[in-house]
């Protein structure tokens, strides 16, 4: 299987938004989990755990194996997700990365 830019691009943003999710655990667990639950605290786990398990269908997607015996040759399972889009929720995450306290 060749691996193009594409793959190269979601599986290195994959592996930085996986790791700074797990560098932040002890933070989620002592600024949100240690206290009573409050709206913003809802919405930032949200926000948090959408991003984690939303990238694993655009894993999915990108490392999926061709099939065959369909009209379409060289087709792979699922090609969704465009690389302006994964380009687009990166730089939204940077920003937010960015611009928070």
């Amino acid at each position: 299987m060749e691996f193009t830019v594409t793959q190269s691009y979601i599986l290195a943003s994959s592996v930085v938004l996986f790791y700074d999710f797990i560098l932040t655990i002890p933070q989620e667990v002592k600024c949100i989990w240690s206290r009573k639950l409050k709206l913003v605290d809802v919405l930032v786990l949200a926000l948090r755990y959408t991003a984690v398990f939303g990238y694993i269908p655009a894993l999915v997607m990108a490392f999926a194996v061709p099939f065959h015996g369909s009209e379409h040759e060289g087709g792979y399972v699922a090609t969704v997700v465009s690389k302006d889009d994964l380009l687009q929720v990166t730089k939204f995450k940077f920003i937010l990365l960015f611009n928070s306290d």
